[in-house]
């Protein structure tokens, strides 16, 4: 029953989102932003140039301008921050609409289990992240390699760091960043169950992940056992945001190995504390 019940409501879901005007603006936005950062940045970079030649400044070799890797993490760093948004506060709004509106009620006294419901949720919104990362990632690879050159960066004919320590270095961030959205996600459905209406739902989980970025800072050493700290928003000290500037070629970033490994288990105890806590709430709340 409930494995039947959860292949039921999976394809349900996935039925409505492909069919949702919504689901391709969510899907379709990370890439958006990212395309527009990254055309934004070339332009400056472009005026800042002519400006300069205007000027009769000698214009420097290497750094930033000349390669695409650090403009690249730029671009990716955006598309995250906007999935993230994105598939948290739609995680958020989801469950406690569809409560709303009867769908559950309706669901759980015919096919399925409130528990196979809240799991269909969860991973049809895993496979929508899932898309619209790899669409986004794609599209900046190729458009920051067609507006810049993939190459070491280099300064004053001495190689600061090569193309081989820039891919590992940005295949590490990324990896450290994306092991945060599952975390991110349950933790809109958790605020879901627990919620009264979508809009109070949607509202509590941008007022957490808005109000901790702010207060962050005042968490000193305990901000790295919460999962959001690593997570790429508007306020974050993620790891991605360093590669940005390692790849560049700066010398004074430093990040310690013990906040790389809680980068990797942090997350993943707190998705599994999450989903323990929704299964707990989702089976005992009134419907």
């Amino acid at each position: 029953m409930t494995t039947k019940g959860f292949l039921v409501c999976f394809k349900s879901d996935l039925w409505i989102a492909v069919r949702s005007f919504s689901t391709y603006f969510a899907i379709v936005l990370p890439t958006a932003i990212a395309v527009l950062s990254l055309s934004m940045s070339r332009l400056g970079e472009l005026t800042t140039e002519a400006r300069e030649r205007f000027s009769n400044i000698e214009i420097p070799l290497g750094g930033s301008i000349s390669t695409g890797y650090g403009n690249l993490v730029d671009g990716m760093l955006v598309a995250l921050t906007c999935a993230v948004l994105v598939v948290t506060t739609y995680a958020a709004w989801t469950f406690a609409n569809d409560f709303r509106n009867g769908t559950v009620r309706h669901l759980v006294t015919r096919v399925t289990s409130r528990h196979a419901l809240v799991l269909a949720k969860i991973v049809t919104i895993h496979v929508l992240a899932i898309v619209s990362l790899v669409i986004a990632f794609v599209s900046a690879y190729f458009l920051a390699g067609s507006l810049w050159t993939y190459e070491s960066v280099v300064e004053d004919s001495f190689e600061l760091i090569n193309e081989m320590e820039i891919r590992k270095e940005i295949l590490l961030g990324l990896g450290l960043a994306l092991i945060t959205i599952p975390a991110s996600i349950t933790l809109g459905m958790f605020v879901s169950v627990c919620a009264s209406s979508p809009v109070q739902s949607t509202v509590i989980t941008l007022a957490i992940l808005v109000i901790y970025g702010l207060f962050q800072p005042y968490f000193g050493a305990y901000a790295e056992y919460c999962f959001l700290t690593f997570t790429p928003l508007l306020f974050d000290t993620s790891y991605l945001r360093e590669v940005s500037d390692i790849v560049r070629g700066f010398s004074d970033v430093y990040v310690s190995n013990s906040t790389i490994r809680l980068n990797l288990w942090i997350p993943v105890i707190q998705t599994i504390g999450f989903c323990f806590l929704i299964y707990f709430i989702t089976g005992r709340r009134r419907l």
